[in-house]
């Protein structure tokens, strides 16, 4: 690829950091002290499955080129409330391994400063401190390894090394996949039991047998608020009709609640199609508000039922999907 293909941006001025809240991994720091560097702001956010699924090649850059003039800035943009909280933020860059700074952007306004729409999203800035490269989403690791290369020789470092990506990567999403689904009611669709709906209220659901694709029901009694479900009963079922290879589930609940679920009417566990987070007898342990891997099926399956079976107390944000 020709290096003036890597820059899709005319080069711009870099906004400045702003609006931040606390800082992991580093001192608070200024776009405007970092020129000469070559700086990647990697916009994410904890719970994302996308996000989480670049983290490992954002880590191995910044170990890579960090010695080279090469920093990395990690603005945490929470999605759901909880999110904001550090210590969920702190947890996260633990359990990810991250040892470059990371900045918590709890009201969007560095976000905003950069008219940023996406999870993930990079920017990658010039010793200049012009953004020369944006991209949205996964995918494009080589490519966006060869413009920190470029960059990183543009202001005078020598690119000798082999490059920590070895070829493209395919992003993993399905023809026909599911599509990310919220459940909360700004911004939840194919809710099954419309009919049915109120908000912030706790109210008796009723499951749907028959669900069209990516269609989800509530069964029991559930409160369902702003940017997430609430269960109010004690054996309350989330049921989605879901076309993927895996499932994800973004909860919340009492430390050490468990949940179970079944897959076309057979119980899921760690030795049938069951995630990385389910355990023993089948059971998911809620230790924090996080994204649950609960499902992978030997391969992509079309029009599978999932039910997820929850105690009261558990709250529900929103399903991603992976292929």
């Amino acid at each position: 690829m020709a290096e003036s293909a890597l820059f899709n941006v005319p080069g711009y001025k870099a906004p400045e950091l702003v609006g931040t809240q606390e800082w992991f991994n580093s001192e608070p720091l200024k776009l405007a002290d970092l020129k000469g560097k070559v700086v990647l702001i990697d916009f994410w956010t904890y719970s994302c499955i996308n996000c989480i699924r670049t983290l490992p090649y954002v880590q191995a850059w910044y170990e890579a080129y960090k010695d080279q003039g090469f920093v990395v800035i990690g603005v945490h943009a929470p999605e759901f409330p909880f999110e904001k909280r550090a210590e969920n933020v702190a947890r996260a860059i633990k359990d990810y391994k991250l040892t470059y700074p990371v900045v918590q952007d709890n009201d969007l306004a560095t976000w905003t400063a950069f008219t940023n729409h996406y999870w993930p999203a990079h920017y990658l800035i010039d010793k200049d401190g012009r953004v020369r490269r944006e991209h949205f989403g996964e995918g494009e690791y080589d490519e966006t390894e060869k413009a920190i290369r470029a960059l990183l020789a543009e202001a005078g470092s020598q690119m000798n090394g082999d490059m920590t990506v070895s070829s493209p990567v395919q992003v993993p999403v399905a023809p026909g996949q599911t599509p990310e689904t919220y459940l909360g009611y700004d911004r939840g669709r194919n809710f099954a039991n419309a009919s049915e709906f109120v908000a912030d209220q706790a109210n008796e659901y009723t499951l749907v047998d028959e669900l069209d694709d990516n269609q989800w029901s509530l069964g029991g009694a559930w409160r369902i608020r702003s940017t997430d479900s609430l269960a109010e009963g004690d054996r309350s079922v989330l049921r989605i009709k879901f076309s993927a290879k895996e499932v994800y589930l973004v909860l919340d609940g009492p430390k050490g609640t468990t949940i179970t679920m079944t897959v076309d009417g057979k119980a899921v566990t760690d030795s049938r199609n069951g995630g990385a987070d389910v355990g023993e007898a089948g059971r998911v342990r809620i230790d924090g508000a996080r994204l649950y891997r609960l499902v992978n099926m030997p391969t992509f399956t079309k029009g599978a039922i999932l039910d997820i079976t929850v105690p009261k107390g558990v709250t529900v944000n929103a399903f991603t999907f992976g292929s």
